[in-house]
């Protein structure tokens, strides 16, 4: 894929705002999101944007996690 691809959208802005308005605009079903999380942060599990775009949009989205991603939350 490069930039010259009609499927590849280089968009400036505010990730959430940006991501929302896209979806929006390509009347998209779902907004497929790679996701890492920082686990120093509480309660922050999927990643600062990929929550931004859940709270400000409409669309379905799916968050991935890296392949090896061992999730810091313990089960007592």
């Amino acid at each position: 894929m490069t930039a010259a691809d009609p499927n590849v959208h280089l968009v400036k802005g505010e990730a959430a705002t940006v991501i929302d308005a896209l979806a929006e605009e390509l009347r998209a079903d779902l907004i497929l999101m790679g996701t890492l999380g920082r686990t120093d942060v509480p309660g922050l599990f999927i990643g600062s944007t990929a929550e931004e775009v859940l709270r400000t949009t409409r669309t379905s989205v799916l968050a991935l996690k890296p392949a090896g991603f061992a999730s810091p939350v313990l089960v007592a």
